[in-house]
């Protein structure tokens, strides 16, 4: 029963708001349940500053600083001119009710253009993807001489004749001597 009054204790206090104590009460404490909490809390504490430590740091934002001061410093340089003169615009008189309002939305994407070309191929890079046109693990040089697009040599192009099934027979018949007459002419031309 003890264990439903405190899971009923717990619920109570999660849901209702924390009142604050005057400054001549003290708060009531439960010396064996408290300690327990305080070392919890002391281990997540330091549970959390290890994790901040672990954290990886990420390489797109080390680098946007490194080309900020580098490749890109002119870009930089523009961008923090317009922010230095839209803010000393918004400290003057009547700024509110000024038709043309400056910002640095251009500057901001030139900067940003320019920090993306040169830091993409880089990240990119360092992925290690293998390109569309790589060839598999498995890959062989069957079939090539017949597929042109591979050597760049074109096949010849070989006449196939079509299925003769569930033709007409005197068709066929006639086809067949057709070809042979075909095949007799040609071997005359050759040897004239």
């Amino acid at each position: 029963m003890s264990g439903l009054a405190t899971l009923w204790s717990d619920l109570k206090e999660s849901f209702l708001p924390a009142v604050a104590l005057a400054d001549n009460e003290e708060p009531v404490e439960d010396a064996p349940a408290d300690e327990e909490g305080d070392e919890d809390d002391d281990e997540d504490d330091e549970d959390d500053e290890d994790d901040e430590d672990d954290e990886p740091v990420d390489p797109q934002e080390t680098m946007r600083e490194q080309y900020t001061q580098t490749v890109c410093k002119s870009a930089k340089h523009h961008f923090d001119e317009c922010v230095a003169r839209v803010t000393a615009e918004m400290e003057e008189d009547g700024y509110e009710d000024k038709d043309y309002k400056e910002d640095c939305v251009e500057e901001f994407f030139h900067l940003s253009e320019c920090l993306d070309h040169h830091i993409a191929p880089v990240l990119f890079n360092k992925l290690n993807l293998p390109s569309p046109m790589s060839k598999s693990k498995n890959h062989t040089n069957h079939n090539q001489n017949k597929k042109a697009h591979r050597n760049g040599i074109k096949k010849p192009h070989t006449f196939r004749y079509p299925s003769m099934r569930g033709v007409d027979a005197k068709f066929r018949r006639n086809h067949r001597w057709a070809l042979r007459g075909t095949a007799k002419a040609l071997a005359e031309k050759k040897a004239e």
